[in-house]
């Protein structure tokens, strides 16, 4: 988890951006952002932050490439899904803590650099949601006809371990949330619906499926 507040920042708080497309070209694309969006059989909400460089980051890094000097770092601080059944209700949700979810792996589809002109910037999209249909979802009951799911995280840079001593912490961090709920007709239905979708910034006290 990251500080609340740091003193001198090297990179700016994260703007999030939630509509139009990428700042920033991820994977040689500019995607479009937005909640709730079908892509195939997935239902992904696209996001991107944008890390600017201070004055005080840009001294401090020298000549160190942008993509080389900060690591960005995320957490999915909660991860509830509650499922609906036609004769039950809405079920206890399925409720998972905090994890790590840093794009180490997938560096190349997830972060964006521009080293000139000033600012220096780090770009980093997601696509949190479900990857696969709801009902084949680790969570989501498999006979549910309505499901709503709350993604949690915290997203905010560091210095590469190979420029400091220990972790320091570069940029403010930022809290943010993913909110989809989705409908199908019956439990034999395969495909679902979007009811409705929101990113939203800070943090989400969700206690209840906010579903029709």
């Amino acid at each position: 988890m990251a500080l609340d507040r740091i003193a001198n920042p090297l990179l700016q708080a994260p703007e999030m951006r939630t509509s139009g497309r990428t700042f920033l070209p991820h994977a040689g694309n500019s995607p479009d952002l937005g909640a709730g969006q079908m892509i195939g059989w997935s239902i992904l909400s696209p996001i991107e932050f944008v890390f600017r460089e201070t004055e005080g980051g840009k001294g401090t890094r020298g000549r160190s490439r942008l993509a080389d000097f900060y690591t960005l770092r995320q957490d999915t601080t909660a991860t509830k899904i509650w499922s609906f059944l036609t004769d039950r209700g809405w079920l206890a949700p399925s409720v998972t803590g905090l994890q790590n979810d840093d794009p180490v792996d997938t560096a190349e589809l997830a972060l964006s650099y521009r080293d000139r002109p000033d600012p220096a910037i780090v770009s980093f999209y997601d696509s949190p949601g479900f990857t696969m249909p709801p009902h084949q979802t680790a969570g989501v009951d498999r006979r549910a006809t309505k499901v709503f799911l709350l993604q949690s995280f915290e997203v905010w840079c560091e210095v590469s371990a190979r420029f400091t001593r220990g972790r320091f912490q570069a940029s403010p961090a930022r809290l943010w949330n993913n909110l989809i709920c989705v409908r199908r007709e019956n439990a034999d239905t395969v495909q679902w619906t979007v009811s409705s979708a929101a990113l939203i910034s800070g943090r989400a006290i969700v206690d209840r499926p906010l579903c029709d």
